[in-house]
């Protein structure tokens, strides 16, 4: 029996190896579909091809074009560098590290579950631990999560680094808090702090919890002994940044003080209300109510109306839990997740990424609370406020999936009525699955039937994953960047969307438009320019008329170009990718 369980674990490791690995080189599906821009692979991973081209990870091949790179990817840089030297120039090369780290996430997972003792996880037991085998098939198949497996984006790494640091603490969940602790307070200082400034700034919540967790771990040990631990865990943060800061100066030659103020050019997200996100500092009452139905509206619970209904039930178990058992894993689980939602606030990013990062975490919440859930029934036996409440919230959440099952019926289903039995499976799943929680705690129906809950997440997100990456998969930018190479082979592309069409050739892209679209067009438009006149530039990638893209990557920005009346754009090449038509133009001088 022990070895049908180890053949479980290692077969579905296989499984989440091989559903990302499977046309890894197909386009992305549709922004409305997993909310992800395709193009954005490129711009995030500029370090690591200049590592693999030029050896440097900041690098400037032409005049008057300093590199547009910003050092808040390290991770990403350094796992695109060793993807693409032995994959290739390909989106195998480009997307593998990103495989390669999910996969880091999943055996992780499994070490913290041994790590932390649960009661039924042990490989020999296949039929009690049927929850936990059926989760992770769940883990391997949750269509948001796998995705992010698949593309070359910071959020896959930020998930890496915040599970590593969960292993950190579930190490310490079997000490007492009357162990040394010195050595243990600076190291999570060190790997907290790595976690924001080597893998993205918006993992501060990491430091913040960790530093709320240890506290309250030693809270016990007397004042003196707290400020040392304190002041150690401060320690390793500083050097963390010191040994961060001389890395960006001498790699980029600038403080990392001077990068952070970047993020304000982003910051009318936070500070007042646009299209589409709402400020805090102009109408906090608007903020606060269209974060909370985005927060909750994301693709990663919208597309998994019972995985939601479940997390949240859940909750008040794994907090009683904590409550009760005191153990510094779980105040610090929990602590990630208050100080990750309050960030959710304030923080300028998607909500499918920030979600989508915490995955992972959900994922152990539910297994940890499956462990505790006797312990939790016995207790709301003795209280029956604590079951009127527990049933006024039940009742609240699945009100929450209705309305996310109504809107997302409505606001999808005519572009997209494939998803028609889908949007019908996952409404049929969340009443269901309300049900089982339902007579499991108020009935006391027999408890083993929650072990068949993570069924009725696998089917909406196996329907996923076969319409729209296997079935409805295409390979137009893929294509294009082939038939492109022709044109592109070992020349200069500059401005525009250049980066963005860098794989299966050897062009070299330099001026990237994002770096100053924001806060200064002109010097963009004049870089653009000298390289242009002065010869330096061969080519520039731009986007019809029609596209929603910003300015800098249509056609029309080149009418805001000082070129010599000697020089000329010709377009070579038109280039159909899905809902974009790609331009390639050319150079020309006239000739008398």
């Amino acid at each position: 029996m022990k070895r049908i369980g180890i053949v479980f674990l290692v077969g579905i490791f296989f499984l989440f190896l091989l559903l990302r690995v499977f046309y890894l080189d197909a386009d992305v599906p549709l922004i409305n579909i997993v909310r992800i821009a395709d193009i954005d692979e490129f711009y995030y991973s500029i370090g690591g091809f200049n590592l693999f081209y030029f050896g440097e990870i900041k690098n400037s091949v032409l005049p008057f074009a300093e590199s547009d790179l910003s050092p808040f990817a390290t991770l990403l840089d350094l796992f695109t560098y060793v993807s693409v030297t032995v994959f290739g120039n390909t989106y195998y090369g480009l997307r593998m590290a990103s495989v390669l780290v999910s996969c880091l996430i999943f055996i992780l997972i499994i070490l913290i579950l041994r790590k932390t003792s649960l009661s039924f996880f042990n490989v020999s037991k296949v039929r009690e631990n049927l929850f936990i085998y059926l989760i992770l098939i769940y883990f391997a198949l949750d269509f948001s999560f796998l995705i992010m497996g698949r593309i070359c984006e910071p959020t896959i790494y930020r998930s890496l680094s915040m599970i590593i640091v969960i292993y950190v603490f579930a190490h310490l969940n079997k000490m007492s808090p009357s162990s040394k602790m010195f050595l243990p307070s600076f190291l999570i200082g060190v790997i907290s702090m790595a976690t924001v400034c080597f893998v993205y700034f918006y993992n501060i919540f990491i430091v913040a919890a960790a530093f709320i967790a240890f506290f309250l771990f030693i809270r016990s040990r007397g004042i003196r002994y707290i400020l040392k631990c304190l002041v150690l865990y401060g320690a390793g943060v500083l050097l963390t940044f010191i040994v961060y800061d001389f890395y960006v100066r001498y790699n980029f030659g600038k403080s990392f003080i001077s990068y952070i103020e970047l993020l304000s050019t982003f910051s009318d997200r936070v500070l007042k209300p646009t299209a589409n996100d709402h400020g805090v500092l102009r109408n906090a009452w608007h903020f606060l109510r269209f974060t909370f139905l985005q927060d909750f509206g994301t693709n990663m619970f919208k597309f998994n109306l019972p995985f939601l209904f479940a997390f949240l039930a859940f909750l008040p178990v794994y907090l009683s839990k904590t409550f009760k058992e005191k153990k510094v894993f779980d105040i610090f689980v929990l602590s990630l997740i208050g100080f990750w939602f309050l960030q959710t606030m304030f923080e300028n990013s998607f909500p499918d990424k920030r979600h989508t990062l915490m995955f992972p975490l959900f994922v152990l919440v539910l297994i940890y609370s499956v462990e505790y859930l006797n312990k939790f029934l016995e207790d709301l036996k003795n209280s029956l406020m604590k079951k009127i409440f527990l049933f006024a919230y039940y009742f609240f959440i699945l009100i929450i999936g209705y309305l996310l099952f109504k809107g997302f019926s409505l606001k999808h289903l005519s572009s997209y009525p494939e998803l028609m039995t889908f949007s019908m499976l996952n409404g049929i799943f969340l009443l269901v699955v309300f049900l089982i929680f339902s007579l499991v705690v108020f009935a006391y129906l027999r408890i083993a039937i929650i072990k068949l809950l993570p069924s009725f997440f696998i089917l909406p997100a196996f329907y996923l994953y076969i319409n729209y990456v296997v079935q409805k998969r295409t390979y137009s930018y893929r294509d294009m960047m082939i038939e492109m190479s022709e044109h592109i082979d070992h020349k200069n592309v500059v401005g525009g969307i250049s980066y963005a069409t860098r794989l299966y050739n050897s062009s070299i892209p330099s001026v990237n438009s994002y770096a100053w679209m924001y806060h200064n067009p002109k010097e963009y438009n004049k870089r653009v320019s000298a390289l242009f006149n002065s010869g330096n530039a061969d080519h520039i990638v731009l986007l019809k008329e029609d596209s929603k893209d910003n300015f800098f990557h249509r056609e029309n920005s080149l009418s805001e170009l000082d070129i010599d009346k000697n020089i000329f754009f010709e377009k070579i090449g038109e280039y159909k990718v899905r809902e974009r038509t790609f331009l390639l133009f050319a150079r020309k001088e006239h000739r008398k």
